[in-house]
């Protein structure tokens, strides 16, 4: 579809949101989420990785349906300090491995959760419970195993994938397939609860997850940001706009072939109506097309009867008026753009050097040699998008914009970002809140679609 600069493109294309890797600042994304829904902003596609698939999946399907709820009690995962500074280690998200360990925590998680967590003391008293759990839990880690812990026995009490299913926007997530060397990509109605722990089975920390026979790892491993999500979105929109803008000239081409012969002499005039006309298939046909989503062969039937439509008129007539031309052919030179979404915001968590630092302990260093290499990787991602399918800084076509935290966060704070602290995490929540309220008063194109939406 011919680009175009008016604003109504920019209410009415699709907005996409990238949530990437970098579990301990996950309540970043958080705060960032629950600012922007709390102003009005809807996401039609959310594409996620790593950590980010545990925010996505709270703000899309929440478990009892209250996704601003949900997203304020992800701060909860933080062990409370008076704990933390004496043992660093959250055992309330990294629990042991093993069939024994799982019926523990079966056992001892309703009972735990009959306890309040409002206030600093109720905490300590719920986080110091959760620790003797924890410590006499049963595990089946030995030197043999590929792992250190369970794969998030906990996931089935906070999301509702049923919900997942019929969820209006997109929602994608990713892991990389061991035997075939390669990403995976799952959309909403195929992922379960299996598909989310593959796609969290971080080196080390989890072991490989076996799913459909194959194993898999942490998608964020290997590609942060989840943008193959996005393009595949694309791809989609990329198989069904071929058919559909022919048809929709079909429709057309009795009065295109009026207006040729009946304004003959008045060229500009000819021109003008004859472009209006090819103006409304383009649209007509990018709509059916957003619409039609086919993701796996085939065509459907839309397509047949585009197809069908278009057999009844002869295209070497067509092509004849140069507008028309250029409507059937625009597709092919357009493989390098974007077309079903019009703008992409990214919660950049990891695009910071500022995570990159000296360790205050071994265990800190253990930390940041998993974060550090995903600061590359994200980094490069985004240079990688940026260069082969955006338009430059400043363009108002840009698609991807970057939600940034760096001027959120104090300098005495950055130390303590990759903490599981409540204090940290707290932090890191109410930072998010300011940066997703800035994101959305620092661009106009946002605010319109909002209001647009809300009319």
């Amino acid at each position: 579809m011919a680009r175009k600069s008016d604003k109504d493109y920019l209410r009415e294309g699709k907005l996409a949101l990238v949530l990437g890797g970098g579990a301990p600042t996950l309540t970043l994304m958080a705060g960032a989420l629950l600012a922007l829904d709390e102003l009005g902003v809807e996401f039609d596609v959310i594409s996620t990785s790593g950590a980010g698939m545990l925010v996505g999946l709270l703000y899309a399907a929440p478990k009892h349906g209250d996704r601003r709820a949900a997203l304020r009690a992800t701060v909860n995962l933080g062990v409370h300090d008076d704990i933390y500074r004496h043992f660093p280690i959250n055992y309330k998200v990294f629990y042991k491995p093993g069939p024994l360990a799982e019926m523990w925590f079966k056992t001892f998680m309703p009972w735990l959760q009959q306890f309040p967590q409002e206030t600093s003391e109720q905490r300590l008293f719920r986080d110091l419970l959760h620790l003797w759990c924890a410590t006499v839990s049963p595990s089946s880690m030995t030197a043999d195993s590929l792992g250190m812990c369970a794969p998030a026995p906990w996931l089935e009490d906070v999301v509702d994938f049923d919900a997942l299913r019929s969820l209006e926007a997109d929602f994608f997530i990713n892991a990389w397939n061991i035997r075939e060397r390669r990403m995976r990509v799952f959309e909403k109605d195929e992922i379960t609860p299996q598909h989310f722990r593959a796609a969290l089975a971080f080196p080390l920390i989890y072991p490989p997850f076996e799913l459909d026979g194959d194993w898999y790892i942490e998608g964020s491993a290997m590609d942060t940001l989840n943008l193959k999500g996005l393009l595949r979105y694309d791809e989609a929109y990329d198989r069904a706009y071929p058919a559909l803008i022919r048809a929709e000239l079909a429709k057309r081409w009795p009065e295109i072939k009026r207006y040729d012969v009946e304004l003959r002499d008045d060229p500009k005039a000819r021109a003008e109506a004859i472009e209006e006309l090819v103006d409304e298939a383009e649209w007509a046909a990018h709509e059916a097309s957003l619409k039609a989503r086919v993701q796996r062969g085939g065509g459907g039937a839309a397509l047949q009867e585009a197809a069908a439509s278009f057999a009844s008129v002869d295209e070497a007539e067509m092509r004849k008026i140069p507008a028309v031309a250029a409507a059937l052919d625009y597709e092919g030179k357009a493989t390098g753009e974007v077309n079903a979404i019009s703008k992409i915001v990214v919660f950049d968590v990891l695009g910071t050097d500022r995570l990159v630092r000296k360790p205050r302990n071994l265990y800190d260093a253990w930390v940041l040699q998993m974060i550090v290499p995903l600061v590359s990787i994200s980094n490069e991602n985004i240079k990688a998008f940026e260069r082969d399918y955006d338009y430059e800084p400043g363009h108002e076509l840009k698609y991807l914009h970057r939600l940034r935290f760096d001027d959120q966060i104090s300098h005495e704070d950055w130390v303590n970002v990759l903490d599981w602290s409540y204090s940290n995490l707290e932090t890191l929540f109410n930072a998010g809140y300011r940066a997703g309220k800035q994101f959305y008063a620092e661009h106009d194109w946002l605010r319109a679609r909002s209001a647009a939406r809300a009319r």
